[in-house]
């Protein structure tokens, strides 16, 4: 499948997919999935269904693995509290997600993360 950017340049949108998904998989915290902290990602989950127009744009994937992708679809609820999955009525662009880390972050344009809220236990001094 091809679309065109400008005038007479082709683009291969398949391709074009395959690059943002295996930018956005870089991306992931640590190398982790961004769900869970414990496994390598995978796949990128789209946040906004693809039925409703969930582009292939860094901030609307997730990288997640395999089996955190599958428990994301098992448990909506949970996965749209942490951002996960967002309503077609919202735009992903400003919708944070919580990651395993305790970062609730918006993902960027450019493959990371503008940080809102982080909250880390501290270590007790004794």
């Amino acid at each position: 499948m091809t679309a065109e950017r400008h005038p007479g340049t082709p683009v291969n949108l398949s391709l074009a997919r395959d690059v943002v998904k295996a930018q956005v998989l870089m991306r992931a915290w640590l190398g982790r999935c961004e769900w869970c902290g414990k496994d390598l990602p995978a796949d990128a989950h789209h946040r906004l269904a693809a039925a409703h127009l969930g582009q292939y744009l860094p901030w609307v994937l997730a990288a997640v693995s395999r089996r955190c992708h599958d428990y994301i679809h098992a448990h909506p609820v949970e996965a749209r509290d942490r951002g996960f999955i967002v309503e077609s009525c919202d735009d992903p662009a400003t919708k944070p997600v919580l990651l395993w880390n305790g970062m609730k972050a918006r993902l960027d344009e450019h493959y990371g993360y503008e940080i809102l809220e982080w909250n880390v236990p501290l270590p007790v001094l004794g």
